[in-house]
């Protein structure tokens, strides 16, 4: 390649344009990379969540004092966080940080987490247990390991 007045003037201004065109994409990029991660960690949620609702299903059905469990696995900086008060009774909530993404109702059956609220991470070992508690029949979940 032969180099002339024009290409040693050219060259500063080409490179100025493409470190501007880096500066400006790199952050998107990284936007990106960070909404994929945040993608797939709720993926990961949303599996562990419908493996408990599942399992909460089967105790259910079972009538009371049926016990069923379940192995969950929750990455670092996620939770899930099992029953509640209210219509959260009947819910998991999926949880990034300390920031709510999700929330999955059980509604095949509508069936009543009867506990107080129950906050999971980490590998953990769940139980299941169909309970009548004050004449409501419901499912109690319980960390057995």
């Amino acid at each position: 390649m032969k180099m002339n007045k024009k290409g040693v003037i050219g060259l500063p201004l080409r490179l100025a344009m493409t470190f501007l065109i880096l500066s400006l994409s790199v952050p998107v990029v990284v936007y990106m990379m960070d909404d994929l991660q945040d993608d797939s960690d709720i993926s990961l949620l949303r599996n562990e969540a419908s493996r408990v609702s599942d399992t909460v299903s089967q105790a259910y059905y079972s009538g009371e004092g049926g016990i069923f469990t379940v192995e969950v696995s929750v990455k670092s900086g996620c939770r899930l966080t099992i029953g509640g008060e209210g219509k959260d009774a009947y819910s998991i909530g999926l949880f990034l940080g300390d920031t709510e993404k999700e929330r999955i109702y059980l509604q095949r059956p509508s069936a009543r987490i009867v506990n107080e609220c129950l906050d999971i991470s980490g590998d953990r070992i769940l139980q299941c247990k169909g309970v009548r508690v004050n004449g409501t029949y419901g499912v109690e979940v319980s960390i057995i390991a």
